[in-house]
């Protein structure tokens, strides 16, 4: 049995986690899975924070969903799998949304520094990955990304936490019940939200919106001509 810990970023000073556990309801198909320029959600959000620059990738998955079966397969932390090259570990979930998601990564992850990236925000560039880490180790607790529109709608699931000064505060709010992203965000101090075009920040709940933001990541030269 695999014993290791899981591995330390050597590249770019975060960790990136994706989050990819959702039960997909409105979709009627595990998002992950879904094909998106030529990969899978999955593929193309790891590849996101490949480029911002870390290799030390995790993948949030919840008790009993498979990896979609592209390329080689990951190693599974415990599993006596160990993941190889390139290749994302496997934290499981507490449950209970992406706060669980969340939780489960920070106490597998051991970088200062973990970026949340939700398996279905598609648009997101690496270039604002990089953003938002620089911000983070300014000194915030966690940053955050928010639509400069009118509405500045926020977006916890793109975000960056500073591992070492939110879990124990988190654990104690967990054990608690706390369950909601959000609210928990909104009781703490130093918590930043950086500005980004609301596209890019577009998450994808139902089949409509997979073929409208496939078409508009077209226009904008996010993905590759077919």
């Amino acid at each position: 049995m695999n014993t290791s810990t899981p591995r330390e970023s050597s590249a770019g000073g975060f960790a990136g986690v994706v989050l990819a556990g959702g039960h997909s309801t409105r979709m009627g198909v595990d998002k992950a899975s879904l094909g998106w320029n030529g990969s899978t959600l999955l593929e193309h959000a790891l590849s996101i924070l490949r480029e911002a620059g870390t290799e030390n990738v995790h993948v949030v998955l919840r008790a009993g969903q498979e990896y979609p079966s592209v390329g080689t397969r990951p190693g599974e932390i415990g599993s006596g799998e160990p993941g190889r090259s390139r290749n994302p570990e496997i934290v499981r979930d507490e449950g209970h949304g992406p706060l669980g998601g969340i939780l489960a990564a920070l106490r597998r992850v051991e970088s200062r520094f973990v970026v949340v990236l939700a398996v279905d925000l598609p648009m997101v560039r690496s270039a604002s990955v990089m953003r938002i880490v620089a911000s983070a180790e300014s000194g915030a607790r966690v940053v955050g990304a928010s639509g400069n529109d009118a509405f500045e709608t926020r977006q916890p699931l793109l975000s960056c936490w500073n591992r070492e000064l939110v879990l124990p505060d988190l654990e104690h709010d967990w054990e608690r019940g706390e369950r909601s992203v959000m609210r928990w965000l909104e009781t703490q101090p130093d918590v930043r939200w950086e500005t980004f075009d609301p596209t890019e920040l577009t998450n994808l709940n139902d089949p409509g919106d997979l073929s409208a933001l496939g078409m508009a990541a077209r226009d904008l030269g996010n993905l590759r001509s077919p």
